[in-house]
């Protein structure tokens, strides 16, 4: 007969809070480390969205450019044209945006989707104010004072004509 008054308790874990937090502390990094490295596959992500797109009808199929004068529209078309029946919420609005900027006589563009399947283009123009004489050449300019282009054709001479320094 043993008595139980005189042994010692051994306690392998003193504190089971702490336990318990350091387990789900654990766990929840693993969890973030897992799915970081499954999203971090861009490829597998755009995959997956256009695969979503086309099954749902978010592409991008119709384009709405409002009226231009001088800018040409084949241009816009141009830049435009290597997305269509891609994700319309793959389009990147913002490298649009950035070459568009980058013809002539565009001053602004206002890009927007309706995130179904239309892409809205809103291009606002430079107005020249005149042409400035240079190197025997004449350029339009604008009234921030930007060269738009190069002159092209002669009878268009209803602008005031600068030259000089």
């Amino acid at each position: 007969m043993t008595s139980n008054i005189n042994k010692k308790k051994i306690n392998f874990f003193p504190n089971r809070k702490l336990l318990k937090n350091s387990i789900v502390l654990i766990f929840i990094f693993s969890l973030i480390i897992f799915v970081y490295y499954k999203i971090s596959d861009k490829e597998k992500i755009e995959k997956f969205i256009q695969s979503i797109s086309e099954r749902f009808d978010y592409q991008f199929i119709s384009l709405e450019i409002n009226s231009l004068n001088r800018v040409d529209k084949s241009e816009v078309v141009k830049i435009i044209d290597k997305y269509y029946n891609q994700s319309i919420f793959l389009i990147p609005l913002s490298d649009i945006s950035k070459s568009l900027h980058d013809l002539n006589w565009v001053k602004n563009v206002n890009l927007s989707t309706n995130f179904k399947n239309e892409v809205k283009i809103q291009i606002f123009e430079y107005i020249p104010i005149g042409l400035f004489y240079f190197n025997n050449q004449y350029f339009y300019f604008s009234r921030e004072g930007k060269i738009i282009e190069k002159l092209r054709e002669k009878n268009n001479q209803n602008f005031i004509i600068f030259s000089g320094k």
